[in-house]
């Protein structure tokens, strides 16, 4: 029987639009005792299944939003769950859509297993203006290694040392694994007894052994391939440093036995300890001694407050120190009352044996009246003269001609000066009594040209900075 034209222009009517255009929304129905209410957010598609997915290539779903409303409407997302993305996001200040109006944007899923992800992205444009997108998708699940990298770290030149290596296969089928080997652009350091071929059942894991066998001290790279049928590839770096930085600290305690405190002004005292890569081997840049988080921590024995006290390591402890580099790392006391201070400084390096330096720092706080009668001579330049042993020598003297203490402190070299020179006896701290002189010797070189160094100091007064003498030593 022919159907009747009414019933077929109907029918056709129902037909979505060509070129994959969301449907026009349906005419309002009603039915007694109630009344349809038309929702203002209209999504197309209604859900979103991107059935099974490869876990490596991920799916992508475009998703239209229109705003069936009369009004100006801002559009916000709730974010999606594991495993789903919206792209581009919309952040928290929404996007906002004029009434009649549409936004496209992408659903992606990207799964990391083999398991089925359920969800949905829910969306808001205000009060009773909200829609939900159910989000499916299957993960493939996919072969790889476990860890994806192999670091073995420091290993002395001419050691072997062996890591467990697993191969993984989250997928729902046995997976054929071949042509498994180990590569190298370099000296082959890398080994172990690995099978050509082997089979990987589903949702299965088998374990590999491999070896790293530096036959120097320098960095060596390499990879473990094979071929996955019939899903691809497959490759995991492989790392290991010949050699090992081996950290040092030129003091592991500095004591301060007198510092200024003034409440009007910011007294401090300083100490500088000198960082050292000790190592003989380890040539390479990942070889270098580093600084590593949390890099450095004060500690005081009563569990107290440590902002009086702040650790400047250098430059060099950061980007990293070649063997036998150093650096030096400056700590700055400023104190916030008198009395005895006490604290534990440990700095936190890479080198594998002895990673954590520990460093003590001890001071006594006074309050101590203004120098105001000190003279120093050199004031500017230390010329040193030769001596009978072939090297020079001089001083500089630091008088007191006023009526209180002076204490001159942080006496040192400055970074920069050559190791040649030196400080007789190392002395850090004088107390100039009134009336008295105290001298310090320095030690140089003798060259064919000018040897130049600085002599640094901080002379403990009210508002006082770091004073320098330049020393030359004599052709």
């Amino acid at each position: 029987m022919r159907p009747p034209l009414v019933l077929l222009a109907g029918l056709l009517g129902c037909a979505p639009p060509p070129g994959g255009a969301p449907p026009p929304p349906p005419p309002p129905v009603k039915d007694a005792g109630s009344v349809f209410v038309e929702p203002c957010l209209r999504v197309f598609p209604e859900d979103l299944d991107f059935g099974e997915v490869e876990n490596s290539l991920g799916a992508v779903r475009q998703v239209q939003v229109t705003n069936t409303s009369t009004f100006l409407r801002t559009l916000r997302a709730v974010r999606p769950p594991r495993g789903f993305v919206l792209s581009p996001p919309i952040d928290d200040l929404g996007l906002q859509i004029a009434a009649g109006a549409s936004h496209r944007f992408e659903v992606q899923f990207f799964p990391t297993d083999a398991l089925l992800h359920l969800g949905s992205l829910e969306l808001n444009a205000g009060l009773d203006c909200a829609a939900r997108l159910p989000l499916s998708g299957l993960g493939s699940g996919e072969v790889l290694t476990v860890p994806a990298s192999l670091d073995f770290g420091f290993v002395p030149p001419g050691t072997t040392k062996t890591l467990e290596l697993q191969l993984v296969n989250t997928r729902r089928v046995p997976v054929q694994v071949r042509n498994l080997r180990l590569d190298s652009s370099m000296i082959q350091a890398f080994g172990g007894s690995l099978p050509s071929q082997l089979d990987l059942p589903a949702l299965s894991t088998t374990s590999l052994m491999v070896t790293a066998s530096p036959v120097t001290d320098e960095t060596f790279f390499g990879d473990l391939l094979a071929v996955t049928a019939p899903f691809g590839a497959l490759r995991t770096p492989l790392r290991v440093v010949g050699g090992a930085p081996v950290a040092a600290l030129s003091a592991t305690h500095l004591e301060v036995r007198h510092v200024r405190f003034d409440p009007g002004s910011a007294s401090f005292a300083q100490r500088v300890v000198t960082l050292r890569n000790v190592s003989t081997s380890g040539r390479s840049d990942e070889a270098q001694l580093r600084l590593v988080p949390p890099f450095v921590t004060v500690e005081a024995p009563d569990g107290g407050p440590v902002d009086e006290l702040s650790i400047s390591p250098g430059a060099g402890a950061v980007m990293g120190l070649p063997l036998g580099a150093a650096t030096e790392v400056l700590v700055h006391f400023t104190p916030t009352g008198v009395g005895s201070r006490s604290y534990r400084i440990t700095l936190f390096t890479n080198a594998p044996v002895a990673p954590e330096l520990g460093l003590t720092f001890d001071a006594e706080v006074e309050s101590l009246p203004p120098c105001n009668g000190l003279s120093i001579t050199p004031a500017v330049v230390l010329a040193l003269t030769p001596t009978p042993d072939g090297k020079s020598a001089g001083s500089v003297t630091f008088e007191n001609s006023g009526t209180s203490r002076c204490v001159v402190d942080d006496l040192r070299l400055e970074q920069g000066t050559p190791a040649t020179f030196s400080i007789t006896g190392g002395v850090q701290q004088l107390v100039v009594e009134p009336g008295t002189i105290s001298t310090i010797s320095v030690v140089g070189p003798r060259a064919l040209l000018d040897s130049l160094g600085v002599l640094g100091f901080h002379a403990l007064n009210p508002g006082s900075a770091r004073q320098f003498i330049s020393v030359s030593a004599p052709p």
